[in-house]
């Protein structure tokens, strides 16, 4: 299958996958440049060449380029600016002609400016203002016809405040504001459908009186997320798109006096299929490395390896990232590496400690190659490491 990167330059600081290949841009004239060039000699086998000059306007003009690059069924969308349309939806499909707009959603200069784009099986969902409805959802197949209003949230040109757009088990699920129902009424599906897309109710005894969801990570087909269950608790929910199915994992401790908004429940990962986060350690206090299968019984702490001691504001664990189906991630003393079990989790490369110790951070996969940055004191200027998940291999 031929491979095909799409690439921006340096000002854009964009990235995405299409066709295999990283859609990246480099941030610096550094490490970055580095590692975007890199992927150009090994990814595309070629020397980099512009697709096509959307605007045409002089540099300083104030419409900007292609942003929120977003891979759909081998097709990239992504939404652009020019005098003539201000910044709408376009699609690519790696040539000049194939490179359009695809619906001027706000006619003229006014911009309709698509934000939030979203692969759900093969349809792009984004959310849009097309001057009457404000900022609502929209999908789009790629053609004129299909892209349209899915539905107008909340009434007239106020907008919904549509955020985190993910998909799951083929569905959409994303939060809104809906002034006309309760305020739990936050978390949202949609299967494309006005009718189908609706708010999320709990169906547990005591429903939480708003969701406030983050944390959002699908697996499996389902989508988990960190909601509210009262003051200053917030715990592990999952959702399949139907109130019996969105339900509290399970009820995780918290440190007295300590709100777990701050502490627990954070840098959810998909793994292979399993679902990897950063809690308390109820024993130590401090934030270490937990797994969850979706049951209570399964929701449990992979082993102790933060280096922060007993504390949940000063230990140290972050950075999750899947290369390969294995987790990497930075805790303590260093780089380490889980297959999701205790004997499984062991460090990969050890930054020291004191003074000098080395910083590691920027956590990228390529496949199965692990790419991050390491800096310290003692050297002037950051470095481009990758590691295979051995310490020969670093």
């Amino acid at each position: 299958m031929a491979t095909s990167l799409f690439w921006l330059p340096p000002a854009v600081h964009r990235s995405t996958r299409l066709r295999n290949a990283l859609v990246t841009a480099c941030r610096t004239t550094g490490c970055w440049a580095v590692l975007a060039g890199w992927l150009l000699a090994t990814a595309a086998q070629a020397q980099p060449q512009l697709l096509k000059d959307i605007n045409a306007a002089p540099a300083n003009s104030p419409y900007f380029g292609p942003i929120n690059l977003t891979d759909v069924g081998r097709v990239l969308y992504f939404s652009a600016a020019n005098p003539a349309n201000g910044r709408e939806l376009w699609t690519s499909d790696g040539t000049p002609e194939g490179t359009r707009l695809i619906k001027d959603l706000r006619p003229g200069l006014e911009t309709s400016n698509p934000t939030n784009l979203t692969n759900v099986g093969g349809v792009l969902y984004f959310t849009a203002d097309d001057g009457t409805t404000g900022t609502e959802l929209y999908r789009s197949a790629g053609t004129p016809e299909s892209t349209r209003l899915v539905k107008d949230i909340t009434l007239g040109p106020a907008p919904s405040s549509l955020s985190k757009l993910t998909s799951a088990g083929g569905l959409l699920f994303f939060a809104a504001t809906d002034p006309s129902t309760p305020s739990r009424g936050d978390l949202w599906r949609s299967d494309g459908t006005a009718e189908g897309t609706r708010p999320l109710r709990c169906s547990c005894p005591e429903p939480p009186d708003h969701f406030n969801p983050s944390q959002w990570m699908a697996v499996g087909g389902v989508l988990y997320f960190v909601a509210d269950i009262g003051i200053n608790d917030r715990q592990l929910w999952q959702s399949d798109g139907t109130e019996a199915g969105t339900v509290l994992i399970k009820d995780l401790y918290a440190p007295p006096g300590i709100s777990s908004d701050k502490t627990a429940r954070h840098n959810l990962t998909n793994v292979g299929g399993v679902l990897f986060f950063t809690d308390i350690n109820p024993v130590s206090n401090g934030r270490e490395l937990w797994k969850s299968d979706g049951t209570p019984a399964g929701t449990v702490l992979v082993k102790t390896v933060s280096g922060g001691g007993g504390s949940p504001y000063t230990s140290s664990i972050g950075g999750l990232t899947d290369a390969g189906g294995t987790l990497y991630f930075v805790a303590g003393e260093g780089l380490y590496k889980s297959d999701g079990t205790p004997a499984g989790t062991s460090l990969v490369k050890s930054g020291g400690s004191g003074r000098y110790a080395l910083n590691f951070s920027n956590l990228t996969s390529v496949d199965t190659m692990l790419f991050f940055v390491v800096s310290g004191l003692d050297r002037p200027e950051w470095e481009l490491w990758k590691s295979d998940g051995t310490p020969e291999g670093t």
